[in-house]
């Protein structure tokens, strides 16, 4: 895709109940974020992306993230997601800001499974390789299974489950910090899972060739890029994270759209990708 919508972290702050399941995030100053993000929209829009850009709600401190609450799909449909916290439910208050949704007609609104206390956020817990419709979930606190198998069943999907794990043992919160997929490529944390060889096996299957990275790789969110039509998506410390072959194989079709977005990743615990919300 080349369209995208993005969030300007205008009530950006440390979120420390997101923070219980998410141990990427750290307190630290938050002054440069709106310069970060502007940097960032920037650095998309130089590469040719179509970048539209909403403020966050008040009183939503990770909504710089909206990838997470819905995504897009062809036909004009749209999944709209149950979320963990309070806080970030809020974050779908930007619905009724009409523009950006307004293309997408057949809504299918999965909120009612809060009530469950059962979560799917949307394309942090499903990596989506959208050419061949197929759909890779590790198992979290934010990412249930059953409702992940309804969502590739109604979707078309087949779906690829996996558990995934920080150096700590703690489950992983988001399947797109430790992988992602490219029209011919794969990125994944094979040190995070708990058994790595299926999912390699299908993503070998595919066609893609696999870029295995280690923990600290993972946690510098080199599992966290997005391949656009114009470029792959990933921060600079993504990028400084990479060894060149791995960049090689990542950056064989496209360039590197890159964005220096420390702030975001430190304090908000997700990178560039987490960032970006996909308009089919």
């Amino acid at each position: 895709m080349n369209r995208i919508l993005l969030v300007r972290p205008t009530a950006f702050a440390y979120h420390p109940e997101a923070a219980a399941t998410n141990t990427f995030m750290r307190e630290a100053p938050v002054d440069a974020v709106l310069s970060e993000f502007e940097g960032a929209v920037a650095a998309l829009r130089a590469a040719g992306v179509t970048v539209d850009v909403l403020d966050s709600p008040e009183g939503c401190p990770d909504a710089v993230f909206p990838n997470n609450w819905f995504s897009t799909h062809e036909d004009g449909r749209m999944v709209v997601y149950p979320m963990m916290l309070a806080a970030r439910r809020a974050e779908r208050s930007l619905l009724r800001e009409g523009a950006a949704f307004a293309a997408y007609p057949d809504v299918w609104d999965l909120t009612e499974y809060e009530d469950q206390a059962r979560y799917l956020e949307g394309t942090g817990s499903l990596v989506l390789d959208r050419e061949t419709q197929v759909a890779f979930a590790c198992l979290s606190p934010r990412t249930d299974r059953e409702l992940a198998e309804r969502w590739a069943d109604r979707m078309g999907y087949r779906l690829v489950l996996f558990e995934a794990f920080d150096a700590a043992g703690v489950a992983v919160y988001h399947t797109n910090v430790v992988m992602a997929v490219g029209s011919t490529w794969a990125v994944i944390c094979d040190e995070a899972c708990a058994d790595a060889s299926p999912v390699i096996r299908e993503l070998r299957d595919l066609g893609k060739s696999v870029v295995t990275i280690t923990l600290p790789q993972m946690s510098a969110f080199c599992g966290n890029i997005l391949e656009l039509d114009s470029g792959v998506a990933m921060s600079r410390t993504a990028y400084d994270a990479f060894r060149a072959d791995q960049l090689e194989v990542i950056l064989a079709d496209r360039p590197a759209i890159v964005a220096d977005i420390p702030t975001i990743e430190t304090v908000g615990g997700g990178s560039f990708r987490c960032m970006i919300a996909e308009m089919a």
